[in-house]
């Protein structure tokens, strides 16, 4: 049984309470929180996750996989993507419901499925 699954909706504002997204703790928080493992960027024409490594050394470091691309440090998103997570405490597979974009700022919806490192299948 994984260990969390849900849908949560996450911000392009780091600052914000749905800035970061944390799977072990099944919950959002801001980018720059020491238990978050991925968060939103957003800039003229991409919108992607990131690790949260890459705003601050010390934080956690999470690596993505989208079909060509493999356990990278950031990656560009559109509505419809499945990818995998690979995260501190674990992995998850995610997929991409919707992207909203105003300006620079963007919110995106994700569905997620969170695997422990200790899962067996």
């Amino acid at each position: 049984m994984p260990l969390a699954r849900g849908v949560f909706t996450i911000s392009s504002s780091h600052s914000s309470d749905n800035g970061g997204f944390s799977f072990d703790s099944d919950m959002s928080l801001p980018a720059r929180d020491p238990r978050c493992d991925i968060y939103l960027y957003a800039k003229r024409d991409v919108v992607g996750l990131s690790s949260p490594n890459r705003l601050s050394a010390g934080l956690r470091k999470t690596a993505f996989t989208k079909k060509n691309e493999k356990n990278v440090e950031t990656i560009q998103i559109k509505s419809g993507d499945r990818l995998t997570v690979k995260t501190m405490y674990g992995h998850a597979e995610i997929a991409i419901k919707y992207i909203r974009r105003v300006d620079l700022d963007a919110t995106a919806a994700i569905e997620y499925i969170f695997y422990p490192a200790n899962y067996a299948k």
